[in-house]
Order: C-alpha cells, then sequence, then structure tokens
C-alpha cells in the first residue's frame, strides 16, 4: 500500500539568480558499467552556483545553467537542484556529455516554470497537486491513464 503522503522537499517559487549557491543532487551513471548501474550506483551530491539563466519565450527565468561539475554526466536527469534555504529551485534536464565534467554544461528547469506550464496546462495550480492526499492523486491519475497511454503510444509510433 501507498503511504498517506510523501515527503518532498519545498519547491521554490521564485527563480534563483546568477550566482546563487545551489546543492545538486543526482545519479550521474554515465561512467558506470550496466553491472555497477544494476548493484552499486550511488548519489551524486555536489555544490555548486547558478552560471547562466535562459528563457524560452518571456523574460522569465526558465532554465538554469549550473556549469559542470561530477552531476554534468548522463543519468543526472531529473536530479535536483536545492537553493541555500533548502527549497528545489531546478529540476536536471540536459547535460553536455563529452570532455572533462568541470568543463561541461549542466541544465535544470526551473521549478517557477514547472509551476507556470502546470498552471496552464491543467488550469490547477501545482500546489493543489501536491498538497493532494496519496489516494485522490491515484485516483485522478488512474481516471487519465487510458488518455495518456493513447498519447504516448501515438507519439513512439510516430
Amino acid at each position: 500500500p501507498l503511504p498517506s503522503a510523501f515527503p518532498f522537499v519545498p519547491i521554490d517559487v521564485y527563480p534563483p539568480a546568477i550566482g546563487t549557491p545551489v546543492a545538486i543532487g543526482s545519479y550521474g551513471a554515465q561512467f558506470l558499467t550496466t553491472s555497477q548501474m544494476q548493484t552499486s550506483l550511488s548519489p551524486t551530491l555536489v555544490f555548486g552556483s547558478v552560471q547562466k539563466v535562459y528563457t524560452f519565450s518571456t523574460n522569465t527565468v526558465d532554465v538554469l545553467d549550473l556549469g559542470g561539475s561530477a552531476a554534468a554526466q548522463e543519468g543526472s536527469s531529473g536530479g535536483g537542484a536545492v537553493d541555500s534555504a533548502g527549497a528545489l529551485v531546478g529540476t536536471i534536464t540536459t547535460s553536455t556529455v563529452t570532455g572533462p565534467t568541470a568543463g561541461r554544461s549542466l541544465d535544470a528547469i526551473t521549478t517557477s516554470y514547472i509551476r507556470g506550464a502546470y498552471a496552464s496546462e491543467t488550469g490547477t495550480p501545482l500546489s493543489s497537486l501536491l498538497s493532494e492526499a496519496t489516494s485522490s492523486a491515484v485516483a485522478h491519475f488512474a481516471a487519465e491513464r487510458s488518455t495518456l497511454e493513447a498519447i504516448l503510444v501515438s507519439a513512439i509510433s510516430g
């Protein structure tokens, strides 16, 4: 059975500025063998700062460049960047994957962008989903499962 609620890191409302210190956590796996990934995958935790910021279409901060570090490798997608207050400010999405990790670029979608996109696409604030009881969230997802499955199958089939 699922727990009634899952613990989570608070989500920051405002994106950090260039120079903001962050802790970056992921499961970088680019340099591991398949066997190591299955038996000894360890978390990667590094400290860095926001190097650059980017926008998709307006003057908002939508993407953070977190610079190069041990987290800048394949497998880190989905990891998080947390500010000094302990709030999630970004979710890792892309990285350059060649050359020494210190010279790479690790990028994260800002939580402020995720909040806005979720509200725009669902008509509901993300905070509503996060405050919802697990059983209710599962029931809502179950009702949408076949629709979402059809979208995914169509996209994969091409």
